[in-house]
Parts: structure tokens; C-alpha cells; sequence
């Protein structure tokens, strides 16, 4: 008896294989898995054009085999491996896995799954807040580091423009400024990047842009990765940046500047006699102190908020009206020419502006007090 034949096969044999660590893509980007192989005695290498069953999907990403996604259980044909892709669902760092079972020509498995690995890392967007007491006058934003404009904390909210929600949030260094954002940053990915004393929720709403009472931004700036000022969302500085993130490299000189306002100091002149006719007389100095600039007086920009009702006020000699700004002020060129005679009080308001040309908060009054002369005498019946 001849032919009584028996087949045998040796299984595929297993290739694991780690994916070299790349930035997560963000969205719904997909990035292609390292090729699916193994080895077989029968058939050799096991690749392009063989049978590979996918056993277990990824739990944080979809896997996707020519655009459509995969299940466990599902068997790939005729494999291409241009064609097997997978989209992370995390944002920033993390590692994909799956696992998959080689078929050969008899379409007998491997004896267990293999696996695959691919490892994704985060972009970083990273900053300073400066108090800067030139504002956008002096053009780059510059200055000292500050994370904590009266002892406030800052926080620089990352927030996604396609959700409105907040992905990270990094605390502003008190004694620099210097703010880093390392995770959960996505390439390709539009972001707000938010600066407030509010540190925001993940996965909450975006705070608003906030600083202490008496702060204001002066500007903004996207540093080395565009040109200044062009990540600004309007034409006045609001303490928000758009950032767009490119596919490998990190975001760096999103910059602030916040300035604390000036304080303008009410003045009451001594008491003096009214001059009468168009006399005029020199005004208190008006002046002001400053966190950046220090006392504000000779040289500084004032505006007149409000001229008297009873008086002329002149600078170097034309009368001002209501709104009209000083500048390079000379305190012997402010003067005043009461319009009644006698006694009474002139009053006017002023409103300090420091070198980056923000305005104090309120005005400052200037309170000048005139009294009358008298003539007295006697009349005598004189015999």
C-alpha cells in the first residue's frame, strides 16, 4: 500500500515590533503602524501581500485599514502595509498598542499574537509674561518676569480652538515669568494659549483673560515661530495668543506684557489771594507714581479730564479743554485764571499715563483755593 500521505506545516513564528517615538498628530490625523511580518519556514518572510488577523485593537486610538476601522477578530488580506493607520484619541504623550496573528500559505496562525507598539510624545508651547513698561511704544515685548503682578498667581490656560475647552494648564514662574506647556500639545493643532488668574478645568470651558485689579495687557507676542504680533486675535491686547503647532517642532516665545497702572496724587495748593483781570497762576505740579516708571511728574504724558468751571486753564499759554493730552509735561507751563473775583475755589481733573501709555484708573483732582483782599477804614466826624 503506497500514497497513504500526511501534511504537516510549522506555524509562523512571532515579530514584535516598537514604532520610533513620534509627536502626536492631534485630531482625527492618522500616522502609519510599523509593518506587520513574521517568518515562516514554508513561505519565509511574512509581509507585504500575506494574511494577518488583527487579535486585539488599541484602546485609546482607532486602527484603520484602507480608511476603514478594524475590530478584533477582523482578518486582513493581502496585506499592504501602506494601508494600516491608526489615530491616537489622547492628546500629547502616550503609547499605542495592538496585537496581530500571522497566517501562512495553509493559513495556519501563529501559536500566539505579536505585537505592536508605537509611542507618541508632546509638543511644548512655551513663554514668558513680562511687566513691560514700554508696552507695543517701544514694539518687541520685553521687560522683567512676572508671574505673580501683586502677589497674584498667573496661569497660562491651553485651551483647544475646535472645542473651547481647556487641555493643559501651566503655572507662570512668580520670579520669571517663564511659562512651559510639555503635555497633551498635539501637532498640527490650533491652540488659544490664555493668561489669567484663573487656573482653568481640563476639559472645562476656557477661563477668561484676567489680571489682578489695577493690571492691564500691553501686548502680545508669537515669538521665533511667526512674527510679532501676528498671533493676536484683535487689534487690542487682551492676554490671548492663537497658536497653530507645526508637526515636530516645540513653540517657543509666546510672550505677554502686563503693566500695572499709574496712581495719579490729588493736590490742594495753599490758599492765596485772587489775582483778578486775566492774571494767571501756577497750577500744584500734577504728578503720579509708578510701579515700571517710579514718580511720575516733569517729562511724563497727563490728560486733562475735566477743566474748571469757574476758571481758564492754559498750558504754555493756549487754553485746554476737556480730553486734551500733555505731553513732556513742564509743571511752570500748567496755569490757572479764575473767572470770579474775589474768593472761591478752582478744581480740575487729571489722569496720569505711565511710559507704556496706560492710563491711571480714575482722575486726580488739583484743588486751588483763592481768598478776597479787603479795604477798610474809618469815617471820622471830623471837627
Amino acid at each position: 500500500v503506497t500514497g497513504v500521505n500526511f501534511g504537516i506545516d510549522q506555524r509562523p513564528s512571532r515579530t514584535d515590533k516598537t514604532a520610533a517615538s513620534q509627536v502626536n498628530p492631534g485630531g482625527t490625523t492618522t500616522v502609519q503602524t510599523p509593518s506587520l511580518a513574521g517568518t515562516d519556514l514554508e513561505d519565509g518572510t511574512k509581509g507585504t501581500g500575506s494574511w494577518f488577523i488583527i487579535s486585539t485593537i488599541p484602546t485609546n486610538a482607532i486602527l484603520y485599514y484602507n480608511g476603514v476601522a478594524k475590530s478584533a477578530g477582523d482578518t486582513i488580506k493581502n496585506y499592504d502595509s501602506t494601508l494600516l493607520r491608526v489615530d491616537p484619541t489622547f492628546n500629547g504623550t502616550g503609547t499605542v498598542s495592538f496585537t496581530f496573528t500571522s497566517l501562512d500559505s495553509a493559513k495556519v496562525a501563529d501559536a500566539s499574537p505579536n505585537t505592536i507598539t508605537i509611542p507618541f510624545t508632546s509638543l511644548t508651547i512655551a513663554g514668558t509674561v513680562f511687566d513691560d513698561r514700554g508696552g507695543l511704544t517701544d514694539n518687541p515685548i520685553n521687560g522683567t518676569g512676572l508671574g505673580n503682578p501683586s502677589t497674584t498667581q498667573l496661569y497660562a490656560n491651553l485651551v483647544n480652538v475646535a472645542t473651547g475647552n481647556v487641555v493643559n494648564v501651566a503655572t507662570v514662574a512668580a520670579a520669571t515669568g517663564i511659562y512651559t506647556i510639555s503635555d497633551s500639545v498635539n501637532a498640527s493643532t490650533a491652540y488659544r494659549i490664555v493668561i489669567s488668574t484663573t487656573q482653568g478645568t481640563i476639559g472645562s470651558a476656557a477661563p477668561s483673560a484676567a489680571l489682578p485689579t489695577n493690571w492691564v495687557n500691553v501686548g502680545e507676542q508669537y515669538g521665533t515661530n511667526n512674527s510679532a504680533g501676528s498671533g493676536i486675535e484683535s487689534g487690542t491686547s487682551n492676554g490671548t495668543i492663537l497658536v497653530t503647532t507645526g508637526t515636530t517642532s516645540n513653540v517657543t516665545g509666546v510672550d505677554f506684557g502686563v503693566d500695572q497702572r499709574p496712581e495719579g496724587i490729588d493736590k490742594t495748593a495753599a490758599s492765596q489771594v485772587n489775582p483778578g483781570g486775566t492774571t494767571t497762576v501756577q497750577t500744584p505740579s500734577l504728578a503720579a507714581t509708578d510701579l515700571e516708571d517710579g514718580t511720575k511728574g516733569q517729562g511724563s504724558w497727563f490728560i486733562i479730564s475735566s477743566i474748571p468751571t469757574n476758571g481758564i486753564l492754559y498750558y504754555n499759554g493756549v487754553a485746554l479743554a476737556a480730553g486734551d493730552t500733555i505731553k513732556n509735561y513742564d509743571s511752570t507751563l500748567l496755569r490757572i485764571d479764575p473767572t470770579f473775583n474775589g474768593s472761591g475755589t478752582v478744581t480740575f481733573t487729571f489722569t496720569s499715563l505711565d511710559s507704556a501709555k496706560v492710563a491711571d484708573a480714575s482722575p486726580n483732582t488739583i484743588t486751588i483755593p483763592f481768598t478776597s483782599l479787603t479795604i477798610a477804614g474809618t469815617v471820622f466826624d471830623d471837627r
